[in-house]
């Protein structure tokens, strides 16, 4: 139970709107004067938690909003905002990884681009002839350690990206 449902079970227990007319302990004044004082300061600490963390609920928001649009749905079903909670529970060394595997993998993917001569394409959009041409490229370009190197090798390593993620985010929080 949270907060908020617990406020309004104590305020219903209470009779606070007179919806519960029927209270099996007796309800003073000073009862419902502790209530009265506890409620606005629940709903201003919500309130106040949500202007804290503007920029975490600016990302939050764009990112269900991209959830909702790829199960086609509304803000409604459960399944995107499960699936935010899946991301949201990953550990941040997983996020890290991911994050470099991704970098890594553009950079193989730059290299074979500038070795073709052009964008990546799958090799059933090409004529035999095209797939022939880059396939030589491709060959002539692993004569190069540093090509190899991008290809065998991760270019960014998972400490270095964390340590610029970090002065990232730090720069944003710090300069808003």
């Amino acid at each position: 139970m949270n907060i908020i449902k617990a406020l309004d079970r104590i305020g219903w227990r209470f009779g606070r709107d007179n919806e519960n007319k029927k209270t099996i302990f007796p309800v003073n004044q000073l009862d419902l004067d502790a209530f009265n004082a506890i409620e606005p300061y629940i709903y201003k600490a919500r309130e106040q938690q949500w202007q804290d963390n503007e920029l975490f609920a600016k990302l939050y928001i764009m990112a269900y909003a991209k959830m909702v649009e790829h199960f086609k749905t509304d803000i409604f079903d459960k399944e995107p905002r499960k699936q935010m909670m899946k991301l949201l529970d990953r550990p941040m060394e997983m996020i890290i990884q991911d994050f470099t595997d991704r970098l890594n993998d553009s950079e193989m993917y730059f290299m074979v681009e500038e070795v073709i001569g052009g964008i990546l394409k799958h090799p059933l959009t090409l004529s035999e002839d095209q797939i022939g041409t880059n396939i030589e490229k491709i060959k002539e370009a692993f004569r190069n350690d540093d090509n190899v190197k991008v290809i065998v090798d991760d270019v960014w390593k998972y400490e270095d990206v964390k340590e610029c993620l970090v002065a990232e985010v730090n720069h944003v929080l710090n300069n808003k």
